[in-house]
This record gives structure tokens, C-alpha cells and sequence, in this order.
């Protein structure tokens, strides 16, 4: 959000800047150009924040109150191109405001009014303080802030992650591929499971070296999902083992050049709690690729 709002000063700015290289009296036709450039500019930038605006989750749109988004926007917008020191304040001030936020989020207390005063008291001193021992202390204190952030988010991360895991359809979904897997082994005693939970039929074996995990591989496959319905396929696809799912890496791995699986790969070793963001796969869906590997490099 703050590059557009930077981007749009800028570009009334640009406007602003062809107006006065007209000289007095510009023509009719000018005038119309510029109001239209004007309007454009106003528009698209504002269409642009909208945009972003919805696409927010829930909980951070309503901390964004478009009111008070447009205040800022209109200071900035409507100052005078002239306080080009007062628009450069404004912007540095607006970078750090965005990380300060970060660090309030993260849990650490910050003092706004003393960091004002003491960028203030170094930035008017009559001389530079020695950069080696600012910054030599400054680093001192980044460290631990980092590591307090990196851990926040991580909490945050994992926090969010169990609770997707814990969702009616995530866990709905996870017994159902189970239930499917047990079935198609009770009926198929040639099917066989991995320890990290992979079950794969072997169809019939190829020859030479199995694929690795730096292998790059050509093959043909279709997945679907338990219920039949077929979400992907490819006759000639060529991609890296540790490209693609983990199930579906797993498996590569235990196949040679011309080898024929059935692929059986828990929600878990696929696309996990999140699913694909066009909802063709979702959360914790277990998925059945059939898959040939034409070739290996």
C-alpha cells in the first residue's frame, strides 16, 4: 500500500510538472489533456488500493480504516511539490513507521517519542557521531530484535497452521484418505506403504538407476482425487524431483526409467491444510497419481 500512495504522489507531481512547463495560458485542448490525465491518475491508483484493500484477510482489513487511509493520502497528495524536504521526511518517516509496526506486532514496546528525540538530537548535531560505534551498538540490539520477530512469526505460523489442521474439513478430509488407502490395501495385499505414511502400487518396474533427489524427470501422469475426479495430467512432463509434493517426490524416487506406479499420497505429503488456492484440491485431500517415468537426467 505505501508504494502506491508514494506512486501516486509522484505521478500527480509528474502532472504537476507539465502544467507549469506550459507557461500561462494554456490552450483548451491542454487543459482537457491534463484534466483527463488527472482523472486517470486518481482513478487507476485508487481502483489499484481498492484492489489490495479486498483482497486483505478479514482481520487486517479492519485495521485499515479507508477514512483515515485517505487523510494520509490527501496530505501527501495535496502538499505543496515545493516542501520537497517536508514530502522526503514524510516518506523516510513512513519506511520506519512500517517497521516499527512489525516490532509492535512481534510484542516489543516501542517508545516513539524518544526515538523522535534522539533522531532528532543526531540529526542536528553540528558533527557526525562516529558510525562505527552507533552502528556497532545498533547491531548489538538488531540481533536480539530479529530474533524475537523470527520467532513471533513463527509462533504466529505454526499457530495458524495447527488451527487449519484442526478445521472440520481438514480433518474430515484426512480420515477420508485414510479409510481410502486402508481399503484399496486390504483389497490390493500388492500395495505397499513408506514409513512416512506414502502407499504405492507398482504396476511394473523399468530399468537402470532410480531417480534421485537432485534427478530431473520426464514423465507421464494424472492425478485425481479419491473420488475420481481428475484435477491434472500430462503426457510428456519434465521437472526436478524436489520440485514438486512431497508424495510425489517420495515416489519418483523409488521408480527407474520406464517404471509404472500408482501413487497413493496422504493430505499430509501433498498440498497439506492449505490446499491449492483454486480449491480444485483441498485441505488435506489425498490424492492417486498414476505415474510413468519416460526419463531420467
Amino acid at each position: 500500500m505505501k508504494k502506491i500512495i508514494i506512486a501516486c504522489g509522484a505521478a500527480v507531481m509528474m502532472a504537476g510538472g507539465l502544467v507549469s512547463c506550459n507557461g500561462g495560458g494554456s490552450s483548451a485542448a491542454a487543459n482537457s489533456f491534463e484534466d483527463s490525465l488527472s482523472q486517470s491518475i486518481g482513478e487507476m491508483s485508487g481502483s489499484q488500493l481498492n484492489m489490495q484493500y479486498t483482497q486483505l484477510p478479514e482481520e487486517m482489513r479492519a485495521k485499515f480504516n479507508k477514512k483515515e487511509m485517505l487523510e494520509g493520502i490527501k496530505t501527501v497528495i495535496l502538499t505543496d511539490t515545493a516542501r520537497q524536504s517536508y514530502l522526503t521526511g514524510m516518506q523516510i518517516a513512513s519506511q520506519l513507521w512500517g517497521q516499527l509496526y512489525i516490532w509492535e506486532q512481534s510484542g516489543i514496546k516501542i517508545d516513539r517519542k524518544a526515538i523522535y528525540a534522539a533522531y532528532e538530537k543526531a540529526f542536528l548535531a553540528d558533527s557526525v557521531a562516529d558510525m562505527s560505534e552507533v552502528a556497532s551498538r545498533n547491531n548489538l540490539l538488531m540481533s536480539r530484535v530479529n530474533k524475537i520477530v523470527m520467532e513471533e512469526q513463527q509462533r504466529k505460523a505454526e499457530a495458524e497452521a495447527q488451527a487449519k489442521a484442526n478445521s472440520p474439513e481438514a480433518k474430515k478430509n484426512a480420515k477420508a484418505g485414510e479409510d481410502y488407502i486402508n481399503e484399496q490395501m486390504k483389497n490390493d495385499p500388492s500395495i505397499k506403504r513408506t514409513e512416512s505414511g506414502l502407499a504405492y502400487k507398482v504396476v511394473s518396474e523399468g530399468t537402470g538407476e532410480k531417480a534421485g533427489a537432485n534427478s530431473r524427470v520426464t514423465v507421464k501422469y494424472s492425478g485425481k482425487l479419491i473420488n475420481g475426479k481428475e484435477f491434472d495430467a500430462n503426457d510428456n512432463a519434465t521437472f526436478p524431483v524436489r520440485g514438486v509434493i512431497p508424495g510425489f517426490g517420495e515416489g519418483l524416487q523409488l521408480m527407474n526409467k520406464g517404471a509404472h506406479y500408482i501413487l497413493y499420497i496422504p493430505g499430509n505429503l501433498g498440498y497439506g491444510v492449505d490446499g491449492t488456492p483454486d480449491g480444485s484440491i483441498g485441505p488435506n485431500d489425498t490424492l492417486v497419481f498414476d505415474v510413468e517415468v519416460k526419463d531420467i537426467k
